[in-house]
């Protein structure tokens, strides 16, 4: 019995040894954890070849960042001769010319772990190339001094500055990796260089830093942060990226935390986007059932909103592509849940829009016109913003003139928008008043028409509209009898764009208009000298002529 339970505890020992060293390598059998990595271009060409080394039993890698600058894809080779595609980048840095990326390795020969005791001058180095012969033999280094660099190590090393020992693993006697070589840059160096390893575990990637040009410099998709939340900001912060992009790291998300209802809110948007809506609408169900337990950092009325929002997105924008289940009935009742479960104003805003949108202006009217006025935050999700009630009374008057309504009442409406914008206006709100001035100039009212198109160039500023808008305020205020403000309109409207005929045709009305005929007369004969069958320019200067009492001259210009 004794002699047995010595065979077990030996036996158990013996796997354990092979385990450590089929893993964690020792000096001795470094040349297990390095590879060689091999990138290629968005066409897969070859970009650039580098060594690496595995540096955990999961797969992890670092190699020279420069080996994967612009690469599309890339495969790590191992020490066995077996080839591993690259799937997410880690983390890396330029300077330090250094990156960390993760490999669909299953099963790795070795892996070496980064070097926590600094490295000091005099230290004999092991510089590894990639190799599937363990026999191969590998050139020791001496460390000759160091200097300090952002908080690590800058080495160099008593080796020629030769581009064939540049970018290759320096390994210390227990078999951790101690530094990457790199060329000496200075003037006089003559001696290769190498940055510290250690520098490794500081490659991670926060939100922000996954969007730095050095990891936009590699076109391979991006490991997301570990932590949820930072990993919900990165996400939110590609989510106008390419699709592929945003999809993988959705996917990566829903993988790491698949309780959490954004993520699949964030695939679905994208797919929605690539119009793959059934697929969307499974992602969203999925969102549906995930908020509904309470865990997930988006609530259920937030998933109903934005499943209503991506429903009118299609509905408005892509109603070509025929998906039956997603209509604007839907998107209404999906805001409307929305609302039921938090009386937020921009859930019935929603509702007012979908309603719209399905030229139901009687409902989107009533949606509009209850959010108009200042309400409780009952829902607790803050004020309902003055801009946000302009924006309401205005959505409020065109429901009720698509439908139909009194155009007065509209423009009253509209009055109730300007009123409550925050004063002073200023050109985010400059629209509403132009589109005052559109139904006050349709209504008959053109002198009021003509104050608000006044005040509209006021508030964009002149050099900001075109030659036709002072001609439509010519118009404007020829009917308002306001003369000399529609003969200055015309003439600025003539000066930014002196070719267009019909400019100069309506400024000779104009001084026909104010009696100024021998004006007319000449504005017309430039006409004709440049167009002389310009059959306006012929009328009005036969009116002029007749004004001045040369009826003869004027039939003949008039017949």
């Amino acid at each position: 019995m004794y002699s047995t339970k010595r065979f077990i505890t030996l036996t158990i020992g013996f796997m354990a040894v092979t385990i450590v060293a089929n893993a964690q390598v020792t000096i001795k059998d470094a040349w297990k954890a390095i590879v060689k990595v091999v990138t290629y271009d968005d066409a897969h060409q070859p970009l650039h070849e580098g060594t690496g080394s595995f540096i955990d039993d999961k797969g992890t890698c670092v190699a020279p960042w420069s080996v994967l600058k612009g690469a599309s894809s890339a495969i790590v080779t191992d020490s066995k001769g077996k080839n591993w595609e690259v799937q997410r980048i880690a983390g890396g840095n330029s300077n330090y010319d250094l990156v960390k990326f993760t490999t669909n390795a299953n099963k790795v020969p070795g892996y070496m772990t980064t070097a926590q005791e600094a490295t000091l001058p005099g230290q004999t180095l092991q510089l590894r190339h990639y190799t599937t012969n363990k026999k191969a033999t590998e050139l020791d280094v001496v460390v000759t001094k160091t200097d300090e660099y952002e908080s690590y190590l800058y080495l160099h090393l008593a080796i020629a500055n030769d581009s064939a020992r540049v970018g290759l693993p320096l390994i210390n006697q227990e078999g951790a990796l101690a530094g990457f070589t790199q060329r000496g840059y200075g003037p006089k160096d003559t001696t290769i260089c190498a940055i510290d390893a250690r520098f490794i575990d500081k490659l991670t990637l926060s939100p922000l830093g996954a969007l730095t040009s050095d990891m936009s410099d590699i076109h391979i998709a991006k490991a997301i942060p570990e932590n949820e939340s930072d990993a919900l900001n990165y996400l939110n912060m590609i989510a106008t990226a390419d699709s592929a992009t945003v999809i993988t790291a959705a996917n990566d998300f829903i993988a790491a935390h698949p309780d959490n209802a954004e993520g699949y809110v964030i695939r679905a948007r994208k797919l929605s986007d690539l119009k793959h809506f059934a697929e969307a609408d499974k992602d969203f169900a999925t969102a549906l059932a995930k908020a509904a337990d309470g865990v997930s950092t988006m609530t259920l009325d937030e998933v109903h909103n934005a499943l209503s929002s991506a429903i009118f997105q299609k509905s408005v924008y892509a109603a070509y592509v025929p998906y039956e289940p997603w209509t604007l009935d839907r998107a209404a009742d999906e805001a409307a849940a929305a609302y039921a479960i938090k009386a937020a104003p921009f859930y019935m805003l929603q509702i007012g829009r979908c309603r719209f949108a399905n030229k139901q202006y009687d409902e989107a009217y009533k949606a509009f016109m209850q959010i108009t006025k200042p309400v409780a935050d009952t829902a607790g999700v803050g004020d309902w913003s003055d801009i946000a009630r302009a924006e309401c009374w205005f959505y409020a008057a065109r429901a009720l003139e698509q439908g139909g309504g009194d155009s007065l009442q509209v423009i009253a409406h509209i009055d109730s928008c300007l009123e409550v914008c925050p004063k002073p206006l200023n050109a985010s709100t400059a629209q509403y008043v132009l589109e005052r001035a559109q139904r006050l100039q349709a209504a008959g009212l053109y002198r009021q028409s003509a104050l608000d198109y006044i005040q509209y160039e006021a508030l964009v500023g002149t050099r900001n509209l075109q030659p036709q808008f002072f001609y439509i305020r010519e118009q404007v205020e020829l009917e308002a009898k306001m003369y000399q403000q529609a003969l200055d309109d015309i003439r600025t409207a003539i000066a930014r764009a002196p070719k267009v005929s019909l400019f100069r045709v309506e400024e000779a009305y104009v001084l026909l208009r104010t009696s100024q005929n021998e004006e007319c007369v000449k504005a017309c004969e430039a006409l004709l000298r440049e167009d002389d069958q310009n059959m306006a320019a012929y009328r009005l200067m036969g009116l002029a002529y007749i004004n001045m009492n040369q009826k003869a001259k004027g039939a003949a210009y008039l017949k």
